[in-house]
């Protein structure tokens, strides 16, 4: 299948797909092949590594997760997990991409482009749309925790207080911890809304239960209140940036300070660890986005994809997934 001088063709192997993640400065850790594969495996996802292939060479990866039941790709809780190509290849694996869909009547495709790479070009079918939203990113390059904590807005920092008060302290999470923690933080979190925490949560926890002792990537802090935890924050580096991926506090525990104090944790260990930049991803709502900036963390734009075989009248699909609806009110 080709489209522009650029085919997608399926990857056998993982050492030529991470070698292309590896070269590329705008790959996150949710790029990597095996994590993927772990991940879709157990969520009751499929994998499929498409290489985007240009003059018979492979110049960048498309993974592509769908539901084994109906072939679209679920709403996924990886920031920035999309087609990763050049820019000059972009358009060309767009559409191929959009015709690779209609072939496997893929329904529906969602993809995301991080702050550092350029927005996707809007095609003229009707099918394919390209939105632009905010996500906040701290600078961290200074290296220096007093610059850190200077750069606190007030609220932020008579949050760190209320929390040191109600007895809110944080640690490393413990082996076994994400497990018992995380699913029940997002459980109770998402009936706040009326809404069903996706099954892949689980999944997650037992992912980072394995390797939170091997993998030097993952930041994985346990809230606790009085000694007892209340909420777990998950970070991950990649390169010399850090994303804040999943996790939160119980909704009981949110006007202690409690969600402070586990963002606040996760920075700083990862301005320990020398990162230079730490994504928040997203925005939810303007009170979350509030939340973000007042770390002294500035708005980026970043780019969703959502390519659909569905008319736009009939389709009963949300276009926002519900890992970016706030876990209640932070403070």
């Amino acid at each position: 299948m080709t489209t522009d001088g650029v085919r997608l063709v399926v990857c056998g192997a993982s050492g030529v797909w991470d070698e292309l993640v590896a070269a590329d400065s705008r790959a996150t850790p949710f790029h990597d092949w095996s994590f993927l594969r772990d991940i879709a495996a157990r969520s009751g996802w499929r994998f499929r590594p498409l290489l985007a292939v240009a003059d018979g060479h492979p110049v960048g990866v498309v993974p592509v997760l769908s539901l084994r039941r109906i072939p679209m790709t679920p709403p996924l809780p990886f920031p920035y997990l999309g087609p990763l190509v050049p820019s000059q290849h972009l358009r060309g694996t767009l559409s191929v991409l959009r015709r690779w869909q209609v072939r496997h009547a893929h329904l529906l495709f969602r993809a995301a482009f991080s702050p550092q790479q350029p927005p996707p070009p809007a095609e003229s079918d009707p099918g394919l749309e390209v939105d632009v939203e905010p996500t906040y990113v701290l600078d961290l390059s200074h290296g220096d925790e007093s610059t850190y904590l200077s750069g606190l807005h007030s609220d932020r920092r008579a949050a760190l207080r209320r929390a040191a008060r109600s007895g809110i302290t944080t640690r490393p999470s413990l082996p076994g911890e994400a497990l018992a923690v995380l699913p029940q933080v997002m459980q109770r979190s998402f009936e706040r809304h009326d809404a069903e925490a996706p099954r892949s949560v689980t999944a997650i926890a037992e992912y980072l239960d394995e390797r939170m002792g091997s993998d030097g990537r993952l930041i994985v802090e346990t809230v606790l209140e009085h000694e007892q935890p209340v909420g777990l924050l998950v970070g991950v580096r990649h390169g010399d940036r850090a994303y804040g991926w999943v996790g939160g506090t119980l909704p009981e525990s949110l006007r202690t300070g409690a969600s402070t104090a586990a963002y606040d944790a996760v920075i700083r260990r990862a301005l320990h660890d020398g990162v230079l930049s730490f994504d928040f991803y997203g925005h939810v709502d303007a009170g979350v986005g509030r939340f973000k900036a007042s770390f002294g963390a500035e708005q980026q734009p970043f780019w969703t994809l959502r390519s659909s075989l569905v008319p736009r009248r009939l389709a009963v699909l949300r276009r926002r997934s519900t890992w970016r609806r706030p876990g209640g009110r932070v403070q």
